[in-house]
């Protein structure tokens, strides 16, 4: 259950900072920087990761994150 307990602690972890009015990236994007081993620039990546933050969600994006944050996630292919 280690991929669930890593997108709730991203949930938390957002819910936390947005109540501090930061910039938070979504759940999604949070959960796969976290997971994605074949990141290649990580600090480039993640400074577009914040700019898009920064410019705000779209509300597809939003409610596409509020779907991620309830789908399944499968154990393996």
């Amino acid at each position: 259950m280690a991929l669930d307990f890593l997108r709730r602690d991203c949930v938390v972890m957002n819910d936390f900072f947005k109540k501090n009015k930061v910039y938070v990236l979504t759940t999604l994007n949070l959960f796969d920087f976290v997971t994605d081993i074949g990141i290649k620039n990580v600090e480039e990546h993640m400074n577009n990761l914040l700019k898009e933050a920064q410019e705000g969600y779209s509300e597809e994006t939003i409610q596409a994150d509020k779907v991620f944050e309830q789908v399944y996630i499968p154990r393996s292919l």
